[in-house]
């Protein structure tokens, strides 16, 4: 289950000029600057952006879409990726928006039996840095934020070509704007990645698709036997047989993210797609009522 159009940031998902009174690499800039060409407006593409804008490089990116807007849900912030966005001054506003979770549980499929359970309340003193669970279009946002002030972002620009030896990269218009340096941050159908292995290197399909959805936590918070999932945050596993359910809260606990693991049978390979809700109904028919 989808939207069909980019999901729109929470608000507390703000890191709009933190990264010009952030110093990274105790302020050390490069000796000799380069003109980095980062194709990807991904988290990926973002991230590199930044950390190479702080390093004093001139950074173009190169994005397809007409617009920046982020699809998805529900993600994990583990301790190693939220300690690089605490040192990168957003820490504050990551909490804000995120949730940390106290455990895992997996419960049996038809009962809702609880059989296996683990603490993650002690994740900051065990690793340094806190776990959590994000909106996907949240942790975007911050990292957009971030990369702004040094980046130049060209929009509606598909790379189609690369040269890795002039550096350059070719657009779809026919323009090649020429770098000192190519970084492939374009997805899981990445010509970069092409380019490098001098072959087309597809994803492998799992066999799963799945269902997503989000649910306002005030709905689940109405009903006695569903406000507890919101009451305590535990990331919460049905195990059943050629299929799973995994489910969290995001967005400070307004959002209870949902998602649906069954065969794929057919399904389409997309990440907006509007998926049946009877469909989705009668392939967990034998899952417990909640």
């Amino acid at each position: 289950m989808a939207t069909h159009e980019p999901v729109a940031a929470h608000r507390a998902a703000s890191a709009e000029g933190i990264s010009l009174h952030t110093r990274l690499y105790d302020g050390r800039k490069a000796s000799h600057r380069l003109h980095v060409l980062v194709v990807g407006c991904g988290m990926g593409g973002l991230a590199a952006a930044h950390c190479l804008g702080q390093a004093g490089h001139k950074v173009t990116l190169f994005e397809s879409a007409a617009a920046i807007g982020e699809v998805g849900a529900g993600i994990q912030v583990t301790p190693n990726v939220s300690r690089l966005l605490r040192r990168w001054g957003v820490g504050d506003a990551l909490e804000s928006v995120a949730v940390r979770p106290d455990a895992i549980v997996l419960r049996k499929y038809d009962t809702g039996e609880r059989v296996a359970y683990t603490s993650w309340a002690d994740m900051e003193r065990r690793y340094g840095s806190p776990y959590y669970h994000i909106h996907r279009a949240d942790l975007h946002k911050l990292l957009f934020d971030l990369a702004v002030p040094y980046m130049e972002l060209r929009l509606k620009s598909s790379v189609v070509a690369v040269d890795p030896d002039a550096p350059s990269v070719t657009l779809a218009t026919g323009e090649v704007v020429h770098g000192d340096l190519i970084v492939g941050a374009d997805g899981i159908k990445s010509t970069i990645k092409r380019v490098v292995l001098g072959h087309t290197n597809p994803a492998e399909p799992t066999g799963d698709a799945v269902y997503r959805a989000i649910i306002p936590s005030h709905l689940l918070l109405k009903d006695p036997e569903l406000k507890g999932f919101i009451d305590i945050p535990e990331m919460t596993g049905w195990m059943g047989p050629g299929r799973h359910i995994m489910a969290y809260n995001i967005r400070a606990k307004k959002e209870f993210n949902i998602v649906f693991a069954h065969p794929d049978d057919g399904s389409v390979e997309s990440w907006t797609a509007e998926g049946s809700a009877d469909k989705m109904r009668a392939d967990f028919a034998d899952f417990e009522p909640r």
